[in-house]
């Protein structure tokens, strides 16, 4: 049961290794027994000896600003890129309950109400993010010893939203927006499909991110913290080679944004002005340049043939979760996979599958029907399409078996052979 911890077996110690939460830490260590039973018993007095220990009470120092503030240090300490991010989300707990005000008087039903009162105003991912920071926030509290385990209120988990963005521009809608864009945000739009990168990552790079020898264009500052490799080829390198002809090559120089705007070599910025500019001058669906990071996914898996080891190092996907979200199928990707199911052989079934969309045949067992219900014929010639109609085997353009005079027969055996 929950709050009995667990036991388990690593392969590296010949004892059960127990677990458990002590005050919001989580404790795993051996419990020196060999057998199950023993280790149920070990398990047990651990967790009754945690139980009896004093319960701390809430420090009433801790307000929710701090509160906020203890998971704001844990991701810049981690050095995660999303912490201004996270910053404008927390915003919203401070508003409600006050930033001055003790933690001690966040409850759950408290907590709940807060959330309903934000999903009015505030999409289900929104909240849905704000559940998970404030959770978050709460455990570390309780892991720094500022609150005890027992005092940590609920939060509800609010279920990932069902209509996350799925849209995927295909290759053809992408050179219809960039036909009616200027040069710089044409070349801005395909290196984003063809490498699959992050806007932001595009925006930020440098002529000191490129080696122009090795031709190598080096991403320091990922949104993981991870750096990242691109080697160039195609037409990235033409994209990248036909940006640096155009970079007057001197003191300082690599310094400069490699996608800029305009002859001053200006940072590219926010494009959503011009963006929404260009998707009504072309008369394409809308997209974001996020989404160019599907197509790239999807380009590589489907039309590349890609496999997704490679796909996700080029994309700067640490999981396979990742990979999923972003490389989604539509529906003639899926009717391309079932067109090369076969029954028998290819001629064969492209022909069944013809005759049925216009109506020669019904499918395995049902009635024929002819091109012309009134033309009857015994002319047959000596070579004819068989229907697969059952066991009343005859020529697709029989009417019926009195009409046939090449009716195959059938032999005591079971075997069909054909008279002529």
């Amino acid at each position: 049961m929950r709050g009995d911890g667990f036991l388990y077996r690593r392969t590296d110690s010949p004892f059960w290794w127990m677990g458990f939460s002590l005050d919001g830490r989580k404790k795993q260590v051996s419990t020196g027994a060999a057998t199950a039973r023993e280790a149920r018993r070990v398990l047990r007095s651990a967790i009754a000896a945690a139980r009896s220990q004093p319960r701390r009470e809430v420090d009433s120092d801790l307000t929710v600003h701090g509160l906020c503030e203890l998971r704001l240090k844990d991701y810049r300490r981690r050095r995660l890129k999303s912490a201004s991010t996270v910053a404008t989300l927390l915003i919203h707990v401070e508003r409600h309950f006050g930033a001055t005000s003790p933690v001690a008087e966040l409850t759950g039903p408290r907590i709940g109400d807060f959330l309903d009162t934000l999903s009015e105003t505030k999409s289900q991912s929104t909240v849905r993010q704000v559940s998970i920071h404030l959770r978050a926030a709460l455990r570390i509290a309780a892991e720094r010893g500022e609150i005890g385990s027992g005092d940590v209120p609920p939060v509800e988990r609010i279920a990932e939203p069902k209509n996350a963005r799925q849209r995927s521009p295909s290759r053809e809608e992408i050179e219809a927006f960039c036909a009616a864009a200027p040069e710089w945000l044409e070349e801005y739009v395909w290196f984003l499909f063809f490498s699959g990168w992050r806007s932001g990552e595009a925006k930020g790079l440098v002529w000191g991110d490129y080696n122009a020898k090795q031709r190598i264009l080096t991403l320091r500052d990922s949104k993981n913290g991870d750096a990242r490799k691109l080697p160039l080829a195609g037409a990235l390198e033409a994209i990248i080679e036909k940006r640096r002809t155009a970079v007057v090559h001197e003191a300082g120089y690599r310094k400069l944004f490699i996608f800029s705007r305009g002859e001053g070599q200006r940072p590219i910025g926010d494009v959503r002005k011009r963006w929404e500019l260009v998707l009504e001058e072309s008369g394409v669906d809308r997209f974001v340049p996020h989404d160019l990071r599907r197509s790239a996914a999807r380009n590589r898996r489907q039309e590349g043939g890609i496999d997704e080891e490679r796909v996700m190092r080029l994309q700067g996907w640490k999981s396979r979760s990742m990979l999923d979200r972003y490389h989604i199928s539509d529906v003639e990707d899926l009717r391309r996979v079932v067109a090369s199911d076969r029954r028998g052989g290819d001629d064969e079934d492209n022909r069944n599958a013809e005759g049925l969309r216009k109506g020669y045949v019904a499918p395995m067992g049902g009635a024929e029907k002819t091109r012309d219900r009134g033309e009857k014929s015994n002319d047959h010639g000596s070579k004819h399409e068989w229907s697969r109609a059952g066991s009343n085997r005859r020529p697709l353009d029989c009417q019926s078996s009195d009409d046939c005079q090449d009716q195959p027969t059938t032999t005591q055996s079971g075997d069909t052979t054909d008279e002529n």
